[in-house]
């Protein structure tokens, strides 16, 4: 597994799960019409704390990555005396030019996904060059060579390399031999935390597309809304023109969980009628409800645990507080199976 499949397959997984623990299936994401089509689409911030399955977003992207320090020095100085002057000549909407030597295990999208296109390309941005060195500096820091401290704070943000500085200080970039001027004093935090480069705003009509227009369709169903849409943006980066195969995978494990736990309800049902009949014992409704119940929906510890612990003598009748609690136990399972169910299909297996 390359190293690029890896991390999209992180970030495919963590947006699928986020989708389960919200009820939605894959037949809610793999079919329907890309309702949101005007969604802008952009590098997410270096700098990202909002959560995705329980982790910052940024530590997904600011992974470890072998990387040729002189030779990045080099390019972060060219680059910037030639992005003032073109930027069409120093990057495409495609990726940056005399980038491989540098980065030269690093794949088209996650050059990208590190680096971003300027946000007025192909116009001169009087800012992108600030953006363009934090970039450098988050770069650095992620090599796998050792460097000194980052100085992080509103007006600073650089490191001391072996070929000299490189970064923002008292909100200048560092060095007098190119000719970026604007200042970003007391910003740097924002600009770090903010999304990078260019936006495109066309519709990919594609996996991607659909699974974001659902995912802003329903905003509020998702407490980590934000870390989910930088994920989806960043795989569409990763992955640039070709099919994401990764999420497709991740989405489509989500079926064999949807149609198990349409199953288990079923099953769990059949229980609830035994313990709701009139005609039988309790001490007959348990026997029957433990023939249905393991190891379909409980193993038998479960069992025990959550229904009766047949470890103990079976009284002929139960208390009624009894009765209740057991019910209470089957149903708090039936409404955590429910949540993996379609919201297409829940209307039809809801239950007081």
């Amino acid at each position: 597994m390359t190293k690029r499949t890896a991390h999209t397959i992180a970030l495919a997984k963590a947006v699928a799960k986020n989708f389960m623990r919200a009820g939605f299936t894959a037949q809610d994401l793999l079919s329907g019409q890309i309702l949101l089509t005007e969604l802008p689409w952009q590098n997410p911030p270096l700098i990202a704390p909002d959560p995705l399955d329980g982790y910052p977003f940024h530590d997904y992207i600011n992974y470890s990555v072998k990387v040729q320090p002189e030779q990045l020095y080099r390019f972060w100085r060219w680059a910037l005396v030639s992005l003032y002057s073109s930027v069409p000549s120093t990057v495409a909407l495609t990726g940056w030019r005399g980038l491989m030597q540098a980065l030269p295990s690093e794949s088209a999208g996650e050059k990208l996904l590190r680096f971003s296109v300027p946000e007025k390309y192909p116009a001169h941005d009087e800012y992108h060059g600030h953006t363009f060195t934090l970039e450098v500096v988050d770069l650095f820091m992620n090599s796998t060579t050792t460097w000194g401290g980052l100085v992080n704070d509103p007006d600073n943000y650089f490191i001391e390399t072996d070929f000299g500085p490189v970064g923002i200080a008292d909100g200048h970039i560092i060095g007098d031999w190119h000719p970026w001027t604007e200042s970003i004093g007391g910003m740097v935090d924002a600009y770090n935390e903010a999304p990078r480069g260019f936006v495109r705003t066309t519709c990919r009509h594609d996996l991607l597309a659909k699974v974001r227009s659902v995912l802003h369709e329903n905003e509020t169903a998702f407490p980590e809304f934000s870390g989910m849409d930088y994920a989806l943006q960043s795989l569409a980066v990763l992955t640039q023109e070709r099919v994401c195969s990764e999420l497709f995978q991740a989405l489509d494990e989500m079926l064999p969980d949807a149609f198990e736990a349409k199953r288990k309800i079923q099953v769990i049902d059949e229980a609830l009628e035994q313990l709701d009949a009139w005609t039988a014992s309790d001490r007959v409704k348990l026997a029957a409800m433990f023939e249905i119940l393991t190891p379909a929906v409980y193993t038998v510890t479960q069992f025990h645990s959550k229904v009766f612990n047949y470890a103990t003598p079976v009284p002929i009748t139960l208390s009624d507080k009894r009765l209740k609690r057991i019910r209470e136990n089957i149903m708090e399972t039936r409404n955590e199976l429910l949540k993996n169910v379609s919201k297409r299909d829940r209307p039809d297996l809801e239950r007081d």
